[in-house]
């Protein structure tokens, strides 16, 4: 799917040291396939797998079929070698998608970053805004995402992808509540240190910090003056030592 087979995650999987990623695109057929055809027909004769490992209660398949027992047998059967790794936990808590996904949801994008091991993005096209942002001194890019994940309605100190470098940035995601006429989601970013045209490029965003929730306010001057507030908190953020560095932002 869209949310965990985007282009970020291929960068980052390549940094790992694989050296090929094969994404299958997950529709109601492939879904609908039984977990041993998948084993036998997929990755065994179209993929020709040497060795398989499934993550600790890992299951796949029609109606969740497939488990560490069934890949086993296959294995045995076929000549592959099949094993199981055990869960990765952290705080407590057992690292999983379903915790992940919630942890985005709730806008806790610093836990997710730790149980991911890299920060969250999203990935699309620049479209054209309302430019509202031009006219009060704050131009922003108007993403439209693929990913079906979008963290909580707020503001962010974010990175943004633009011609092979990483630069610092605040992001708002939500509805604008200010102005009464949209109620679409958005994803608006401001580049800082950034005078380009942008329309009609795919850009990466990735999440960092939180920094204040979306909320209405009353007229522009009021909201150019909170955004002038969030910009001092996420330059901040970026301020921080080893954060420009780590994260190799420009």
């Amino acid at each position: 799917s869209s949310d965990v087979c985007s282009s970020d995650l291929i960068s980052n999987l390549e940094h790992l040291g694989i050296e090929q990623a094969i994404v299958i695109r997950f529709d109601g057929d492939f879904a609908a396939r039984n977990a041993e055809d998948f084993l036998r027909e997929t990755v065994y004769e179209r993929l020709q797998a040497k060795e398989v490992y499934l993550g600790k209660g890992f299951a796949f398949g029609k109606d969740r079929s497939g488990n560490i027992g069934l890949l086993k047998k296959i294995s045995g059967e076929l000549g592959f070698v099949a094993d199981e790794v055990d869960e990765v936990t952290l705080r407590g808590h057992r690292v999983s998608s379903t915790l992940i996904r919630n942890e985005l949801l709730s806008g806790r994008v610093n836990f997710a970053r730790r149980l991911l091991g890299r920060p969250y993005g999203v990935e699309g096209q620049i479209v054209r805004g309302f430019q509202r942002g031009r006219t009060i001194g704050f131009p922003t890019a108007n993403l439209k995402p693929q990913n079906r994940v979008i963290p909580k309605f707020g503001v962010y100190a974010t990175a943004t992808l633009i011609d092979g470098r990483w630069r610092r940035s605040i992001t708002n995601v939500g509805v604008r509540p200010t102005f009464e006429d949209e109620k679409t989601p958005s994803i608006e970013s401001f580049v800082f240190d950034f005078d380009g045209d942008l329309y009609g490029e795919v850009l990466r965003i990735r999440f960092l910090h939180r920094i204040r929730d979306e909320r209405r306010f009353d007229g522009i001057d009021a909201l150019k003056t909170q955004i002038e507030a969030d910009t001092k908190v996420a330059l901040k953020y970026f301020s921080f030592p080893g954060v420009t560095s780590s994260l190799d932002l420009n």
